[in-house]
């Protein structure tokens, strides 16, 4: 969970069903002071926003709509492309294991153009022989895109974040659920196009488990529910 100093927080949100949301929160009131949102492409077989360009001039009008004021901290929230948990021998390195990861994701087909970013955290819980890391990923070009165009509107870009850890922040944030240090839970998250299903214990990740639905169009279909 984010600790931040100061109260007045801007966050600005990438969600494919929703688009492109900026609210400004008074964190330790727990209230949105300002909200807005606007439609924004969201590429589902790259996994990244459709047209940089087109979200550059939204998140430009979405900030001076609400009038938020330049030098605001801003937190960017935003859909990996991959996120997923996985064990890893005690003896190995953490760069060994970074290699390991960057070698599966340019194996993905929406990293054969294009460099991804991800970064890996060891996760708490371990054995004597496995050390389990968490890894997430998104489009360089993008992600390098977006932090630059932000700083250069006068803003500062203080947090990136996946949805998935949004998610849990927000559920921890607003008090949804009861953390203790030996609890097992399940946080299940359906959108447009994945279900993912994740393993916790307390406020830790222990597995992730993600199946590709496409719900839209189609909701109600009995085999995307068979799958959730």
């Amino acid at each position: 969970m984010f600790n931040f100093k100061k109260r007045m927080v801007v966050g600005v949100s990438v969600s494919p069903e929703l688009g492109l949301e900026v609210a400004q929160i008074d964190f330790l009131e727990k209230k949105v002071l300002k909200y807005a949102r606007a439609p924004l492409a969201y590429d589902f077989a790259q996994r990244s926003v459709a047209d940089i360009d087109i979200f550059k001039e939204t998140l430009q009008e979405l900030l001076q709509s609400l009038m938020i004021p330049k030098g605001s901290d801003i937190v960017l929230n935003i859909p990996s492309a991959t996120f997923d948990i996985a064990e890893y021998p005690a003896s190995l390195t953490e760069e060994r294991i970074k290699l390991d990861v960057e070698e599966k994701l340019l194996s993905l087909p929406f990293y054969e153009k294009k460099e991804p970013l991800f970064d890996i955290v060891r996760l708490p819980l371990a054995t004597m022989q496995f050390n389990r890391y968490l890894s997430a990923s998104a489009s360089m070009t993008n992600m390098s895109e977006i932090a630059m165009y932000i700083e250069d509107l006068g803003y500062n870009l203080i947090c990136i974040d996946s949805t998935v850890n949004s998610i849990l922040n927000a559920l921890i944030y607003n008090e949804r659920i009861e953390l203790e240090a030996e609890k097992i839970w399940t946080l299940l998250i359906v959108d447009n196009s994945c279900c993912r299903v994740l393993t916790m214990q307390d406020s830790c990740y222990l597995e992730s488990f993600e199946e590709r639905i496409s719900i839209g169009a189609v909701l109600g279909d009995e085999e995307n529910y068979s799958t959730v």
